[in-house]
């Protein structure tokens, strides 16, 4: 079983071209080098101004019947809970989406212009549910979330929804999206 246990960065293709920031968020038991081949086909005109960034999450001993062991997890689920998809140590959630946060504010000062609209947030399967939990609690509107195979979290869910500006969210789970 491989555990990732570093962040990965990769700069724009053309020195001080960068103009964009892909923050990638990994699946449980992923790691960010599960994204490096992507990165190499990404065939767009803009792909020598992004900067890509993929934090790795924390290493956690996960548990639940059957089985145990170590693996990257940005947070623990709760197999008890009616679908097994509620947060057993919800303060997890919180503690990742500051990371995350600061994370955003450092990548927001790398930009020229400094415009947090040019930061996309892109995540994979438990990935999704903190990328939508952090651009939920951005300060700052965000370009959008990129979620692949994942889902909204009930905890990172704020009390209001009135937001100055909405969050744009293209997700993808399934063959007919």
């Amino acid at each position: 079983w491989y555990i990732d246990r570093h962040d990965l960065v990769l700069e724009p293709s053309d020195f001080g071209a960068h103009r964009y920031t892909i923050v990638v968020l990994h699946s449980c038991s992923g790691g960010p080098d599960d994204f490096t081949a992507f990165f190499h086909r990404l065939s767009t005109p803009l792909r020598r101004h992004i900067r890509a960034v993929v934090p790795c999450s924390p290493i956690r001993l996960e548990s639940s019947p059957g089985w145990s062991r170590e693996q990257n997890s940005w947070f623990e689920y709760d197999d008890d809970s009616a679908d097994g998809n509620d947060l057993k140590f919800p303060e997890q959630l919180v503690e990742q989406r500051r990371r995350i946060l600061t994370l955003l504010e450092n990548e927001r000062r790398r930009l020229p212009d400094m415009d947090t609209r040019r930061i996309l947030l892109w995540g994979m399967s438990q990935g999704v549910g903190l990328a939508i939990d952090v651009a939920l609690h951005a300060p700052f509107p965000l370009a959008g979330v990129l979620a692949l195979r994942g889902m909204a979290l009930r905890e990172g869910l704020p009390e209001s929804t009135a937001r100055a500006s909405p969050v744009r969210v293209l997700a993808i789970n399934g063959q007919r999206d």
